[in-house]
This record gives structure tokens, C-alpha cells and sequence, in this order.
């Protein structure tokens, strides 16, 4: 980090911003009698210097060393009290410093038992190196501490010992002042520092950071500082914040951000959210109390009014303190971790633009950071080697990504982020992206990215002669340059050829043990450590041979019980076999690979309680913040505890602690192609590409992970990314707990071979999605066989669901998709798992399955009453039932009884809930309401995502929230009343609580023109209960319960409204009248002159022929009207669509025959008939 000297300015103030308070955590709130109520002033030392590091004691080894500061140091003091020496082997011995260590020019200042002495080197290595200046009086070490003292102040340094000056030298020949850092190394000797402390002469502090201004868009985002930074404080103002419609607006601060555990992974941290609301400070990683709520209560809370706000934040020590235009509006103390907030700043944009004017930090206090000081960077002059790059060669895989090198031309030897061993970690890119194998006629760029693994080193003026290893065959053109201080390598290679590799049993091998000889190949294995194990054994090298043609790894019972461990006697300890090709310690690699087919043939015992294990590995398993992108473990397969006929395929990533994540999935013997405990050897296979993990059992596929691209997302699920770091071979039998069976001595685990290739044995692969037939109203599952080669053959084989078989045939890089009908009743509600099985012509076989659930809504033809009551709409009555009961349930009563339905109109999507439940326990407003009784329902159409929910709080009546949204849609915020309708209607007497809703298609963000019977959307549900402390609930689908906007959504249909079978008889003033129907017309036949006296018996001055419960909207009445001539009556005609009148005087003829009515095409006319 460049630091150069600047006076802070004098920041204006400005307003005040408004109320939004939330709880407070564990922790100490500083006393305003003692905390000031404005900016505390900037630390300095008892002279008026600000501390940079220190005090800190050392117990000084032979070789150790440490640095701090750099070249922005210009004026300051180090300060320290010696003792102790204690001279090692070697041919000197002495503890020196080094001033101005980051600029050509630099001063030793040599301590050793006898004395002290001030050298030059660089430019200004006078008299061959002799001291340049003279130490009088020479103090000599006798038991007693020396204080010593060093003063830098410009182009001169003063050294005193025990408050006597011993030299003062002033470098007037380099032109430069005394500027850079602090360093020191203890050559061959052994003694202890005290107090050591450097301290700044400035009494302001030294500006780290700015002033700078910016204008922040979305997503943007800074850091600054490292491990070093204790105390320090930040300043800016604040304005034009922009909201963007999302979930969240704000604007984060984040503190003590370079914590680290002992794998480098951050630890404690505290956020300050800015909002144009207000701000909280919240705590985060092991520091999160309640949940990431509020650690302290913002007071008073300046609201943001079109005028800048003047933030500053002070930390010191453990405590941060928070001012607002100059008034402190909190202070927190950290007494849950003794370690200080020290660490550097960073912030971050969240769904909004803001504008930041003068932002500042400045140092107060910088401490050992146990890397260096703050700043400074030591040019690498080290040879370093490029790992080897495949040629890229269509049909196989590339190179793997990431290789963490040593240095010194060790090409076969990796060191990792955590080990800090190494000079560069080592990046490999790929243009164009490769997510399988080469592809042909393709011409590919690899980017090597090289990044300094010591802490303040970098690759700038690198020397690139000292760059060894650089791929020449087939490379067209190579280039080198920096970017920052990594060193980036481009090397472009000539055109793949038109032919791809085909898999052959001989070919391609990168990896091959037959065990056809009589002792383990240590060319290729090395045994394991002999350590304890977890579930109750311990490796045992005694236990590994090789003998008729296969490797033997033996396991029998401990007769020491363990105790030769230091554990108590366990008569089940066991000791067993495992060997590996490579050491997590690097002392012997042998064997590591990323990518590739990986192939063993084993026959495992079927011991109880045992487990034996195919499985890659390597220590870059244990980094935790890449989610699995640069270390997973791959178990391709485990028999843990096997008794039963189980067997697992998992992955491990992110280290094994509390950020430990997994994935895995069981088989039993039923799912194998043959037992795998049947006594034979079985094939257990991995196919790993730069996208994806396939597991295979005896060829057939048996899992399948895909992950994102890269650092591109991971998929579905919880799997991780995929990893893109070589792991090592390890096969290996243990305990897995519990107790072996009473009759066991002794048995093995046998291994026929090892086999790894850079090609894949498999290329057909088969994914799964259902469609619907909307001609049909038919579901399907659609089955894409995809051909992964890039040429060769055309794959040809059979794909089998639900009884039905079909033949595929597919060319290289091509698909062929294969359509299966599933049964409807199958589908209906929480729905089912559909798997495919595959055969490949090759021999291979595979399996894939989908999951598909399908909710219907039936068409309402008249709108819906929203009023809680159900009886009164007959859609209702036609809806199909929804048991929520059949779905996910947690926490729930099991009391509780739920089932649901759906319906729809050109305007609305309507959902009516019965739950049963002993009460109603609903106090929440707002987007709190999912923590009490209500129902939520997410959509997904061709607008977005949105999650919604519905509630009855007594106090303050029915609520609409939505929370998550995506798309052209926005979230978080309440349903608008002219977007939703609910009545919600507890009847205590009954325990059941009816909701009936109705959401207007629009706030879908769907246009009603496009709401069509057979219209497809994604939908979930999700029923919450509580007793009054504890929540529950029942989901329908698990897009809202566990999935993530969509993920586990279920299909909702709207279907058209139900074909109307009316009644064949209609009433007319009281008289019962048959009548036909076809095609939606009506015909009725009155031509019995006594039946058309008993209508006008009962009749008024009106004869009503009411045929709206038929549906019909044409109709045709034959009559007598012999009698109409001296009545004035008036016919009236009811259609589903109008209603039309004719008088009985008009109807009357003089001819005696009968008159036929039509009413059509929303006419009425009459003829004689």
C-alpha cells in the first residue's frame, strides 16, 4: 500500500438522519461520562508520536525475521530493550535492523554481544562495507537489558543506548530523505526483545487512505489495510444515495476484515449498514450475536435529506465508536474476543448508488500482524517455475486450474495459500472456457496468472529471465507482462487437429497399477502416516502387501487395545492398512492429478463397523472461503459401517471445522449392477471435468454433480464448485465407529488395479426436465442424451422410464431428445421422482431422475367473492384439493390439518387455505409476519419471481407482505390493496382458519391478455403455525421453505373451466319442463297446449324461461300459442348472457300452428313453426 503524508482536512458537518432502532448484543456500550460525545483526538504517545507497532516482546530465534512499514515512513522512532543472547552454530552471530529496507538505499545497524555498528549498503555501501559510522561509547552486553533507541528524522538517524547517543549519521550523498520501512533479522542467535515499539513523529497520524471521492454504483466495492491496522479512524460524507428496486438498499462498511484464523481464512468482523433510513452496526463470523442483529442502538439516527451526512468511525483498541455530523451516535466494545479490532476497512454498495466526497483513513496504530508491517513490497528476484501445461489436444483434459508452486525450478511440488512456503501461487485460464475436454480445430490461449504467496512481495520489475519452465511445443507466440504485482503469462498454442482422442484401456494413461509385483511400487505409493484415526483404529503399515496380483490392505484387532496411543483400552481398536501417492506434507508426491477418468477394481470385506475407501485428497481441502473451488474431498467410493449393504459417494470442502460443507448420496445393494459385497471386484469410477463430478459402480453412472463454471455459480443445491485443484490417490480400510463383530480376527480390502486417464471412458450423458403437452394436457418427461465428444462415433443405446424403452442414436457433440408420457395421477400434487435408466454401446449404463409435482387451477367463470366464506363460490367446489400435509413439514403440531386449492380468471390467481389449528398466533406486521400463523405463496413467471404472504394479526388486522423478487419485479416491500384481496376468518368453535385470496395477475407482472387455459407457471406454498413461542410449517414444494427464489418450485396449470352438463329439466313459473341440449344450444318443446296452460297459471305478467344454469347462450322454444290471443303477457327469454322479451300478443297467429323462438348470436326472432 502506497501511504503518503497529508493533513486531514477540516470536514464540514451537516445533518441529522432518522429513528430505527434494533436490539443490542453481549457486549460493553462505552459510559458518556468517560466517552466523549465528539471525535476522539488522534492517538499519540506521551511525545506527541502516533504508535505504529508495537510494544510487542519477541523470544528471537536464530533466523527469524520481520518487517514493517514502507517507504511512506518518513519520520519516526524504533524503540526496544535487548537481553538474552545466546549465540547458535554458524559463522556469525548478530541481531541487526534495517532502515529505509524499500528503497534502494538502506542502513544495517549490526547488534551482537560485543557491541553495535551502523553499515551502509546499496549506493551508499561505503569503505567495502565497513561501518560508516562510529558507536561511542560501545555498550557491551552483560546480563543486563540494553535500551536502545533509533531515531529517522529526515535524511538523518541517531542511535542511543540505555539514553546515551552512541552515533548520529546524516546521509548527504543519496538526495533522499530517510523514508521506508522497518526490518529485522536475528542471525544465528538466540534473545529477547521487549517493548519493541516504532513510533511515528508525526502527532497527527499518518493519512493511509485518500482524501478521495467517489461515486459508488451498485455492487462496488473497496478494500483497504491488512492484519497490521489497529488503530485507525475513517471519515467521508454522504450523499445521493439511489435506490435500486431490490430486497436491500445500502451501503456497508466492514471492519477488522483481515482477521485471520490459522488458514488464513477470515474470522471477526463488524458491518456498519448505511441507508438512506439510518444505520446499525452489526457483528458477523464468530462475533454474531442474535442472529446478525443489531450489536447497539444507533442514537440519535440522522436521516439522509438531500444534504450530505459527515460519518466518521473511530477504532481503537477493541472498541469502535460511531460519530454522525460530529455527534456520537454509538460505541461498541468487543468482550466476547480478547483479540483487538485490528484489521483493514473495506466497503461495499448493495443495491444502490451513492456518492462518498473526502473519504479518509487514518493510521493511528499499526501492530506485529505477524507478516510485516503495513505496507511495504520486496521485489521478487527468486527463480520461479511455471508448471507444466498440457498441450492442448482435442478429446482430452486440460491442465487443471490452480497450482501453487515452490520455487527454486521444483515443478512437481505444490505449496498451498495456507502453507505460505512458496514464492507464487500459480492460475491457469483457458480461452475459450473448456467445461469438458479440448474441443477440435480450436486455437487456445492459457493465461497464467502468478501471485505472490509472501506477504509483501511482488512480481513488479520482475526479472522474466529468472522465469523458468515456459512451455515451448506447440506454442505460437507467448507473452509476458504485470498486472499489479502478479506476473501474467499468455501463451497461445497452434490449432487442435480435426480428430479427437477416443478412450482406449491403453491409452491416455496418466496413472497405472496392475500390483503384479511382490512389495508396494514407492515410485508410485507411499504408505500413510501411521496415525489414529477417528472412529476407533489406526493406520498400521505393517498391514499393506502386495501379493497375487493385487494389493492387500489388512485390518485385524489391536492387541494393545490402543493404548500404545495414550487412549484408554478398546477391545475394538483396530489396526488397518491405507497407502497414498503423495504425503499431506509435501515430503513425498509421487502422484496428483485434477481432472480425468479415475478407475479401481476392489473387492471390499463386509465386516460391521469398518470402512473402506477409494478417495482423492489433498491438504488444499482444509482453505475454507472458496467453497470447493481449490480443495474438495472426493470419496468415489466408502463403505462406512457396512453391515447393512450401504455404500456412499460424498464431497467434502471448506476444512473440517464449523465452515465444514458436504454432499453425498447412499446406495444399497439393490442399486448396484451386483451386490459390491457379493465377494468379487467391482469398478469404481470418476469422471471429473472442469464442470462436474459422475460416479460410477461397475460402469453404470450412479450420481452425477454438476457445478458452475469455474467461479461461475454451483448449481442447485448445496453442492460446492467444483474443484479445480490436483488431489492425490488413497486407498485406505478403517474403523467407523462401534464395535466389530465378536468373531472377528482378521480381513482385507483387495485392490486389482489403479487406473487414471486424461480422457473420458464415458461420453453419453442424460439429464432429465419435464414438459407439458398443453394440446394433450398431457405431462412428459423429456430426456436429452447428450454426446460429449468432439468426433469419433455416433453413441448409440437405449433409455428406459416408467416401463417404456427407446433407442437413441447421437454424433459426436450433438443431442437427440426422447419424450416418455407419465402418468397424470403421479404428477397430481406434491408430485413424484421419475429416473431414466441408459445403456451406452460402449457398455457403459447410467441413471438420471427428475423431480415433478403439477398443481392445478381451475377457471372461475364468474369473478370470486373474497369474504373467508367458501360455500358460496361454486369454483370451489370444483377446485382440486391441495394436502399441505403431504408435503414438508417442520416443526409443525401434529394436530394440524391443511389442505388448500387454486383458481383463476383473466384478472385474478385465487387461493383459498382451511387449516385446522388449535389457535391463532399471529402478533407480527410487515415482513415479520412468516414468524406467526399465515400462508405465503411464491409465483414464478415470465416477469420473475415473487414471494408473498398473508396473515390475520388481531390488533392490526389482515396483512400483505411481499418479501423476495427478481426479474423485472421488486420486493420487500407491502402488497398494494389494489393488487390483492384477503379475508381471513378464524372460527374458534370449528379451530380451522380459512384464507381467501386474490392476487391481480399485473403484480405478476403478466399482462391478462397472456392468461390462457394451459398457461404454465412455477408455484410453492408454505403453511406457517405457531403455538405463541415456537414456529412450524408445512410446505408444498420447497422453493420458499429451502429453495431459493425457484429452486424446488413445484408446475402450476390453469385449466379450463369444467365442461357444463346442465340439468335436463328448467323451471318455468313453476312448472317442470325438459329440454335438450347440444353443443351448447337448448331446445324445449311446448307444443302440449295443457302444459303451456299450467306456465300461464302460474305465471304473472311475466313468462320466465331461465336458462342461465344450463350455460347455454342458444336457445330455441317451440310453443303453443293458441291461447296468447287476448292475454298481455310478456315472454322472457334467460341466457348465460343476456336475458330477451317478446310480448304474447306479437307471438299470436290466427293460423293455428306454433311459433318457434330462437335467441342466437344474442338476437331473438320468431317464426311459424
Amino acid at each position: 500500500m502506497k501511504m503518503k503524508k497529508v493533513k486531514l482536512k477540516a470536514l464540514s458537518t451537516i445533518v441529522a438522519i432518522l429513528t430505527m432502532l434494533f436490539g443490542s448484543a453481549t457486549g460493553v456500550f462505552a459510559d458518556d461520562n468517560v466517552m466523549a460525545d465528539s471525535p476522539a483526538a488522534t492517538a499519540g504517545t506521551a511525545s506527541g508520536g502516533t504508535v505504529l507497532a508495537g510494544p510487542t516482546d519477541f523470544n528471537v530465534n536464530a533466523w527469524d525475521t520481520h518487517s514493517y512499514g514502507d517507504a511512506s515512513w518518513a519520520d519516526y522512532k524504533v524503540e526496544f530493550d535487548i537481553a538474552d543472547f545466546a549465540d547458535t552454530s554458524g559463522d556469525w552471530h548478530d541481531f541487526k535492523l534495517q532502515f529505509r529496507n524499500n528503497d534502494d538505499n538502506y542502513y544495517w545497524a549490526y547488534i551482537a554481544n560485543w557491541g553495535m555498528n551502523l553499515y551502509g549498503n546499496g549506493s551508499v555501501k561505503y569503505n567495502n562495507g565497513s561501518p560508516i559510522t562510529a558507536v561511542s561509547p560501545q555498550p557491551v552486553y552483560a546480563d543486563t537489558p540494553i535500551h536502545y533507541e533509533f531515531d529517522v528524522i529526515g535524511s538523518t538517524i541517531t542511535g542511543h543506548a540505555n539514553g546515551t547517543q552512541i552515533f548520529s549519521y546524516t546521509d548527504d550523498s543519496a538526495g533522499a530523505l530517510l523514508s521506508g520501512g522497518v526490518s529485522w533479522t536475528a542471525e544465528n542467535i538466540a534473545l529477547t526483545l521487549r517493548n519493541f515499539t516504532i513510533t511515528s513523529l508525526d502527532s497527527e497520524g499518518a493519512v493511509t487512505v485518500g482524501p478521495t471521492d467517489y461515486s459508488v454504483a451498485n455492487g462496488q466495492s473497496a478494500s483497504y489495510g491488512d492484519s497490521t491496522w489497529m488503530d485507525y479512524k475513517v471519515a467521508f460524507d454522504i450523499s445521493d444515495f439511489d435506490l435500486i428496486p431490490a430486497g436491500w438498499n445500502d451501503f456497508k462498511l466492514q471492519f477488522r476484515n483481515s482477521s485471520p484464523d490459522a488458514n488464513r481464512n477470515p474470522k471477526d468482523y463488524y458491518w456498519a449498514y448505511i441507508a438512506n433510513w439510518g444505520m446499525n452496526l452489526y457483528g458477523n463470523g464468530a462475533v454474531r450475536y442474535n442472529d446478525g442483529g443489531a450489536l447497539t442502538g444507533i442514537n440519535p439516527q440522522p436521516a439522509y435529506t438531500d444534504t450530505p451526512i459527515h460519518y466518521e468511525f473511530d477504532v481503537i483498541g477493541s472498541t469502535i465508536t460511531g460519530y454522525a455530523d460530529g455527534t456520537r451516535i454509538f460505541s461498541y466494545t468487543d468482550t466476547n474476543n480478547t483479540k483487538l479490532l485490528s484489521g483493514g476497512v473495506s466497503w461495499k454498495a448493495e443495491n444502490l448508488n451513492v456518492k462518498l466526497e473526502n473519504f479518509t483513513i487514518t493510521l493511528l496504530k499499526t501492530g506485529d500482524g505477524g507478516t510485516g508491517g503495513s505496507g511495504g513490497k520486496k521485489p521478487i528476484t527468486d527463480q520461479v517455475t511455471v508448471g507444466a501445461i498440457k498441450v492442448p489436444q482435442a478429446g482430452v483434459f486440460p491442465t487443471s486450474r490452480y497450482h501453487y508452486l515452490y520455487n527454486n525450478g521444483v515443478s512437481d511440488a505444490w505449496a498451498y495459500r495456507d502453507g505460505g512456503k512458496g514464492v507464487a501461487a500459480e492460475t491457469i485460464t483457458w480461452d475459450p472456457l473448456i467445461t469438458s475436454t479440448f474441443n477440435t480445430n480450436t486455437v487456445y490461449t492459457a493465461t497464467v496468472t502468478l501471485q505472490p504467496i509472501q506477504p509483501n512481495t511482488t512480481f513488479a520489475g520482475f526479472d522474466t529471465a529468472n522465469l523458468l519452465g515456459l512451455p515451448t511445443v506447440g506454442v505460437t507466440n507467448t507473452d509476458i507482462g504485470e498486472d499489479g504485482d502478479n506476473l501474467v503469462v499468455k501463451i497461445t498454442y497452434a490449432s487442435t487437429g480435426s480428430m479427437a482422442a477416443t478412450f482406449n484401456e491403453n491409452q491416455g494413461l496418466l496413472f497405472d497399477d496392475e500390483f503384479d509385483g511382490t512389495s508396494l511400487d514407492t515410485a508410485k505409493w507411499v504408505p500413510s502416516v501411521e496415525e489414529v484415526r477417528a472412529g476407533g483404529s489406526a493406520w498400521d503399515n505393517s498391514l499393506i502387501k502386495v501379493e497375487d496380483g493385487h494389493l492387500a490392505l489388512g485390518m485385524k484387532r489391536d492387541p494393545q487395545q490402543g493404548t500404545e496411543y495414550g487412549l484408554a483400552a478398546d477391545p475394538n481398536f483396530l489396526s488397518a492398512g491405507a497407502v497414498q501417492t503423495a504425503l499431506d506434507d509435501r515430503s513425498v508426491v509421487n502422484f496428483e492429478n485434477a481432472y480425468g477418468y479415475y478407475e479401481s477394481s476392489v473387492k471390499f470385506p463386509q465386516v460391521a463397523n469398518t470402512w473402506g475407501a477409494f478417495w482423492l485428497y489433498e491438504p488444499s481441502v482444509l482453505i475454507e472461503q472458496n467453497d470447493g473451488l481449490d480443495g474438495t474431498e472426493i470419496d468415489i467410493l466408502e463403505t462406512i459401517g457396512n453391515a447393512d449393504g450401504v455404500s456412499d459417494s460424498s464431497l467434502h470442502w471448506n476444512g473440517y471445522g464449523g465452515a465444514h460443507a458436504a454432499a453425498g448420496t447412499n446406495f444399497s445393494y439393490k442399486d448396484y449392477v451386483s451386490n459390491i459385497y457379493d465377494g468379487n471386484f467391482h469398478k469404481l469410477g470418476l469422471q471429473w471435468t472442469p464442470s462436474g463430478y459422475t460416479f460410477y459402480i461397475d460402469g453404470k453412472a450412479m450420481w452425477k454433480v454438476d457445478g458452475g463454471l469455474l467461479d461461475q455459480g454451483y448449481g442447485t443445491g448445496s453442492f460446492s464448485g467444483i474443484n479445480q485443484n490436483p488431489l492425490h490417490l488413497m486407498l485406505s480400510i478403517e474403523k467407523a465407529g462401534g464395535a466389530l463383530p465378536a468373531d472377528f480376527t482378521y480381513d482385507e480390502m483387495q485392490v486389482d488395479y489403479v487406473r487414471v486417464y486424461d480422457r473420458p471412458k464415458y461420453t453419453v450423458d442424460l439429464s432429465l426436465a419435464p414438459v407439458y403437452d398443453a394440446a394433450g394436457s398431457q405431462w412428459q418427461i423429456q430426456a436429452t442424451l447428450t454426446n460429449t465428444a468432439s468426433s469419433g462415433e455416433a453413441q448409440t443405446g437405449t433409455v428406459t422410464l416408467a416401463g417404456t424403452t427407446k433407442q437413441y442414436t447421437v454424433a459426436p457433440g450433438n443431442q437427440q431428445v426422447l419424450t416418455f408420457a407419465v402418468d397424470a395421477a403421479a404428477v397430481a400434487g406434491i408430485g413424484s421422482t421419475f429416473t431414466a435408466d441408459f445403456t451406452t454401446g460402449d457398455g457403459g449404463s447410467g441413471s438420471a431422475s427428475v423431480k415433478l409435482g403439477a398443481l392445478t387451477a381451475v377457471q372461475a367463470t364468474t369473478p370470486v367473492t373474497i369474504d373467508g366464506n367458501l360455500e358460496d363460490d361454486p369454483v370451489w367446489g370444483a377446485a382440486q384439493p391441495i394436502s399441505f400435509n403431504d408435503g414438508t413439514s417442520s416443526g409443525m403440531r401434529p394436530s394440524v390439518a391443511v389442505s388448500g386449492q387454486l383458481a383463476w380468471d383473466k384478472d385474478n390467481l385465487y387461493l383459498a387455505v382451511t387449516a385446522k389449528t388449535p389457535d391463532l398466533n399471529q402478533n407480527q406486521t410487515g415482513g415479520n409476519i412468516w414468524q406467526g400463523d399465515g400462508v405465503q405463496l411464491a409465483v414464478r413467471g415470465s416477469a420473475g419471481y415473487r414471494e408473498m404472504g398473508f396473515a390475520l394479526n388481531p390488533a392490526q388486522g389482515v396483512q400483505q407482505w411481499n418479501w423476495g423478487a427478481d426479474g423485472t419485479l421488486t420486493g420487500n416491500s407491502a402488497i398494494p390493496a389494489d393488487m390483492a384481496t384477503t379475508q381471513i376468518v378464524r372460527d374458534d368453535s370449528a379451530g380451522t382458519t380459512t384464507y381467501e385470496i386474490a392476487i391481480k395477475w399485473a403484480y405478476l407482472g403478466l399482462d391478462s391478455s397472456t392468461i390462457d387455459a394451459s398457461s404454465l407457471y412455477d408455484i410453492a406454498l408454505v403453511l406457517n403455525d405457531s403455538d405463541g413461542s415456537n414456529r412450524g410449517y408445512l410446505a408444498v414444494y420447497d422453493g420458499i421453505a429451502t429453495g431459493s427464489k425457484g429452486v424446488g418450485m413445484g408446475k402450476l396449470v390453469l385449466a379450463a373451466a369444467p365442461p357444463i352438463t346442465p340439468p335436463d329439466v328448467v323451471d318455468i313459473s313453476g312448472v317442470p319442463v325438459h329440454f335438450t341440449a347440444n353443443k351448447g344450444a337448448v331446445s324445449v318443446d311446448l307444443r302440449d297446449q295443457s302444459l303451456v296452460q299450467s306456465i300461464l297459471n302460474g305465471s304473472g305478467s311475466d313468462i320466465v324461461m331461465d336458462f342461465t344454469g344450463t350455460g347455454a347462450s342458444s336457445v330455441e322454444v317451440t310453443i303453443d300459442v293458441s291461447l296468447f290471443k287476448k292475454l298481455n303477457k310478456t315472454v322472457v327469454i334467460m341466457t348465460k348472457d343476456a336475458s330477451y322479451a317478446v310480448t304474447t300478443q306479437k307471438l299470436w297467429n290466427n293460423a293455428g300452428k306454433p311459433r318457434i323462438i330462437t335467441v342466437k348470436n344474442g338476437k331473438l326472432d320468431f317464426k311459424n313453426g
